[in-house]
């Protein structure tokens, strides 16, 4: 496996160099702690990228293997949620979930996973859970569009100075 990240990781230049592609300002450096985390902090992310990143050993081939997968495997598990509900298998419903929460939080699917979460906490309320899914749906669609749109290569060439 190929890892670009050679010498010691200096967390604020990453965090810096991370912001920056992410169009947020760096990092004041009297904050060595800081983690690019703290900016990524808004209502409903669609990508973690830090999470991810961090995820996948920071790694961008193993991350984009990643994310490959698991939007090749969602549509999958979203035609076994829509199934679940319609025959009120609540049971399945929160294993089907659990396994979408736990796909999403690898790869940084933010809102994926928090649409999960809903959908899960919801099991008795079939009603609800059918607006959840919905709500699921749609962040799986802004995921794929925003991975859809990232560009892979320029962040690996940012990481890399």
């Amino acid at each position: 496996m190929d890892h670009f990240i050679s010498k010691p990781l200096n967390r604020l230049k990453l965090s810096n160099k991370l912001a920056i592609f992410c169009d947020y300002e760096e990092l004041d450096s009297d904050l060595p702690d800081a983690s690019i985390s703290d900016f990524s902090q808004c209502e409903d992310p669609v990508f973690d990228l830090h999470k991810a990143l961090e995820n996948a050993e920071f790694s961008i081939p193993v991350l984009e293997k990643m994310t490959t997968h698991f939007i090749e495997t969602i549509p999958v598990l979203l035609k076994e949620v829509d199934e679940q509900l319609k025959k009120e298998i609540y049971d399945e419903l929160g294993r089907i979930s659990n396994t979408i929460m736990d796909e999403a939080g690898k790869v940084g699917a933010v809102a994926i996973y928090y649409k999960s979460k809903q959908l899960k906490d919801t099991i008795e309320a079939p009603t609800l859970g059918m607006n959840f899914y919905t709500d699921l749906s749609d962040a799986v669609r802004s995921y794929k569009e925003k991975l859809s749109n990232f560009n892979w290569k320029e962040l690996n060439e940012i990481l890399k100075k």
